[in-house]
């Protein structure tokens, strides 16, 4: 009698192959359960630093608002001083601008032997006035040294 057929199995060639595929599979499920500590191991790993990057993220947004609030605020007022800064560019454009240094040094140069005179003047008059101050002061011991007539 000849030996009994198997039925064939949709998908595969024989059944070698289909009970290869059952090792396979099996081999897979006994080291499902170490996959899975390992895999929880490194999440329990993972967990803290992913919390501090949801807190990071949260400050940065906070941080981000209150700028462009900050930003939302000056805008309006660096806006309006636009006009102001562009007409103070071409005041400082002016070529008369260039110029004033070299009439502050002209103005200086005529000044400064007045005020150097002036000096000379006050020094003396100084001088003076403490001379004068002493004979004052002479004059008025001699008269009061000097005897006075009963």
């Amino acid at each position: 009698m000849p030996p009994p057929t198997f039925p064939s199995m949709p998908g595969f060639s024989s059944w070698n192959e289909y009970a290869r595929l059952l090792q396979a599979q099996n081999k897979m499920l006994e080291t499902l359960p170490g996959t899975l500590l390992r895999l929880t191991n490194v999440l329990e790993r993972i967990a803290p630093a992913a919390n501090d990057a949801v807190e990071t993220v949260s400050n940065s947004r906070r941080v981000t608002e209150r700028v462009d609030a900050l930003i939302d605020e000056l805008e309006g007022p660096i806006r309006d001083l636009i006009p102001a800064i562009n007409r103070v560019t071409e005041i400082l454009n002016d070529p008369a601008i260039a110029e004033i240094p070299a009439t502050i040094a002209r103005v200086q140069a005529e000044a400064n032997p007045i005020l150097d005179g002036i000096g000379s003047v006050r020094h003396t008059a100084s001088s003076a006035r403490a001379r004068g101050r002493r004979m004052i002061d002479g004059a008025v011991r001699r008269v009061r040294r000097a005897p006075r007539p009963d």
